[in-house]
């Protein structure tokens, strides 16, 4: 809602680029904890490049299907519809442009953690933080637990046993949840302004 009124686009089109930024984070997280999983463990990598392959194969498939001029018959509709116009419409450069910003948010999150890593005096490798830490990401990602609490932490503490006690792990964990759940109110409190402003606008102008 804030991008369709900051940016004065149809609500449609909107949702749409939320969908593609979305996808974008998703393709990266899983692809540098894939490689991480690879790196880590010397048995059977080829099925965790498999995987990295297909999601790949998958992504950028389906992103020249919905850009491609050539006719998909039955599926022109659903290629057509107003979610997937960010990723039928947006320059390649742009999406060059997003790609760069979604890898260095990621690596921002990684360097977070690897503090965190640093403050307990946890000693792990480097590789091992960058997959874990992605792991768990997209274990907290899904919808099973309010904000990932609770499933998060034992993703943490299961990946990282061999580094530290599970009550280190588990402060960690949950100093790292609390520390993302401040900021993201932080910055929903910066954007309040914009919902509260326009809430006390029509409050003012409805009719007495």
């Amino acid at each position: 809602m804030l991008l369709q009124r900051r940016a004065g686009l149809p609500l449609g089109r909107a949702v749409s680029v939320v969908i593609l930024i979305s996808s974008i984070d998703l393709l990266i997280v899983l692809c540098l904890a894939g490689v991480g999983a690879v790196w880590m463990q010397s048995g059977g990598p080829a099925v965790h490049a498999g995987v990295l392959f297909l999601v790949l194969a998958g992504f950028f498939g389906g992103l020249a299907l919905l850009r491609t001029p050539t006719s998909l018959g039955p599926l022109d509709r659903i290629r057509s519809l107003a979610i997937f116009d960010g990723m039928r419409t947006v320059p390649i450069r742009r999406l060059t442009e997003l790609f760069a910003l979604r890898v260095s948010f990621a690596i921002c999150f990684v360097s977070i953690c690897g503090a965190a890593f640093a403050a307990f005096e946890v000693r792990a490798p480097l590789i091992q933080i960058v997959a874990g830490v992605l792991i768990v990401a997209l274990v907290a990602a899904l919808p099973i637990a309010v904000a990932g609490l609770g499933t998060s932490q034992a993703a943490f503490i299961y990946l990282f046993s061999s580094y530290a006690s599970p009550e280190t792990l588990l402060a960690m964990s949950l100093i790292l949840s609390a520390g993302m759940l401040a900021l993201r109110a932080l910055m929903g409190a910066v954007f309040a302004r914009e919902f509260t402003r326009e809430a006390l606008r029509e409050t003012r102008s409805a009719p007495a």
